[in-house]
């Protein structure tokens, strides 16, 4: 019985592709054996638990910190992450192993290419990050990516366009309810304190105009009772909160979402066919949300906003317009909707793809 390895997270942009890959295998024969590798400190070891896979831990930091003794501390650990990411899979002996994405994926993929274990990556974003783009040059034979412009910065032959995996809540996604005023902000697990502090303004000044609008607000844990209080003072009835976990609830029946783009929200907008304002994070590495946004424009299904030119009222503006015109609504949902298929079947793609690589 054949058994695989995922690593990855930090992130749930990161994690949720490697739980879709998982359930897409588990889809194929229940009895294979998975086991996720993480950190102590992402959102991982609860996350995939909660999926039912089993999980293990290695201790191993990033290296894109400015602190030259961070930087140092973090090369001090690298080998003894590879080391005892080597002991974790000499002992589970997968017949596969997959990178999902943060820095994690680093010590296991080069202990899996030490070991000889056919392996490969994901990539979710537009331009690939530090550790993705080193294992995909030189440590994998495939990489497996949601965006045609990240092709470039692999060798060759190595890259194939299969959209983000996603989980089988949204691959299965179909909604007959018809959006009725309703916004959706999301500011990623672990909140946005920029578009936390001026959506709820934004909502006061579109409320004025549009009275019936609800909005559900996603804050992150940290900024759940500042953004709560805001709306109370401005006696607006939002939904508020630190997380939530039925993303499928939340998009269905949503007029409008308001998000970052990182490429796990992208990937669940194209599957639900919901049109978006994007905000990308301004700091993301290699400037990728901004590469990310683009795409969904490209696409068709999206418009965007830098957060340097971000005001409560130029942002209740072109929410009013949107909402405001039909047309540009529908226009953007049938856009995804021409696309959402390629990308729903994602998950399913890559773990046949997979079998085949073990079979081969």
């Amino acid at each position: 019985m054949m058994k695989f390895v995922i690593a990855g997270g930090g992130t749930g942009g990161h994690i949720f592709p490697g739980i879709a890959v998982a359930q897409g295998l588990a889809r194929i024969n229940s009895k294979y054996e998975i086991l996720f590798i993480g950190t102590d400190t992402g959102i991982e070891k609860e996350t995939v638990t909660r999926y039912g896979f089993l999980f293990k831990n290695i201790k191993i930091s990033g290296i894109n910190s400015k602190n030259y003794m961070e930087i140092l501390k973090a090369l001090l650990r690298l080998p003894i992450a590879i080391i005892y990411s080597a002991v974790i899979l000499k002992r589970f002996k997968p017949n596969f192993v997959l990178g999902v994405g943060g820095y994690v994926s680093g010590p296991v993929l080069l202990a899996a290419w030490i070991l000889g274990i056919p392996r490969a990556i994901c990539e979710q974003n537009s331009i690939p990050g530090f550790t993705n783009h080193i294992l995909g040059k030189y440590f994998v034979s495939t990489v497996w990516g949601m965006f045609e412009n990240c092709k470039k910065f692999f060798p060759a032959g190595r890259y194939e366009t299969t959209g983000n995996p996603l989980r089988i809540e949204f691959s299965n996604y179909v909604t007959n309810q018809e959006p009725k005023n309703s916004i959706l902000i999301l500011g990623g697990s672990r909140g946005a304190r920029p578009l936390n502090a001026i959506i709820p303004i934004s909502m006061k000044l579109i409320i004025e105009k549009i009275p019936n609008l609800t909005i559900t607000h996603q804050t992150g844990s940290v900024d759940f009772e500042m953004v709560k209080s805001q709306y109370s003072s401005f006696k607006i009835d939002a939904n508020v909160f630190a997380f939530i976990e039925d993303m499928i609830s939340a998009y269905s029946g949503t007029s409008l979402v308001i998000a970052r783009s990182g490429a796990g929200v992208c990937s669940e907008l194209i599957a639900t066919n919901v049109p978006s304002i994007l905000i990308p994070f301004p700091q993301s590495t290699n400037n990728h949300q901004v590469m990310n946004a683009k795409e969904l424009v490209n696409f068709g299904i999206a418009i965007t906003l830098s957060q340097e030119s971000l005001s409560p009222k130029f942002l209740s503006d072109t929410i009013k317009n949107l909402l405001l015109n039909s047309n540009t609504l529908r226009s953007m949902k049938i856009n995804a909707s021409n696309i959402c298929h390629t990308y729903k079947g994602s998950a399913n793609v890559i773990a046949h793809k997979i079998i085949e690589s073990c079979i081969n």
